[in-house]
């Protein structure tokens, strides 16, 4: 039998992501787990942007995850679920096995897709990379 004690929840903006937090939530539950919701922005290189405007933009991407994460945290508040947040930078693909391996989790549970069904396409799923990347257990939920 598995013992749950974390559980990762990578969220993005997508209906298959709040199918996830509401798995999270109830398996969190069942267990007594802690959950960690992480979001994760892609950091683009924009040559003409001065530092102003790139901090502007900065603020503003982060503004957006924090949105993202409020409303896929609400299966766990209500749920009175205990969570944690994080927001890194990067390509999720290499940050959600590499946060996993660092936080100790027993188990990540995303969604199947993710906003993006043309990015899938083309350079592969997130969660495919992820499956094939972590130690832990991954429940991918449709």
């Amino acid at each position: 039998m598995i013992n749950v004690k974390k559980i990762l929840l990578p969220v993005d903006d997508s209906e298959y992501s709040t199918r996830a937090a509401e798995m999270a939530a109830r398996v969190a539950r069942n267990f007594g787990a802690e959950v960690v919701v992480l979001s994760c922005y892609r950091i683009y290189k924009v040559p003409q942007f001065d530092d102003d405007t790139l901090g502007r933009a900065m603020d503003e991407l982060i503004k957006s995850r924090v949105e993202i994460i409020e409303r896929q945290t609400a299966p766990l508040r209500e749920m009175e679920v205990e969570y944690e947040t994080q927001i890194l930078g990067g390509r999720p693909s290499d940050l959600v096995p590499k946060f996993a391996k660092e936080q100790g989790v027993d188990l990540v549970i995303m969604g199947s897709k993710g906003r993006s069904d043309l990015e899938g396409l083309l350079i592969g799923s997130v969660t495919h990379k992820v499956m094939q990347s972590v130690s832990c257990p991954v429940l991918v939920v449709k």
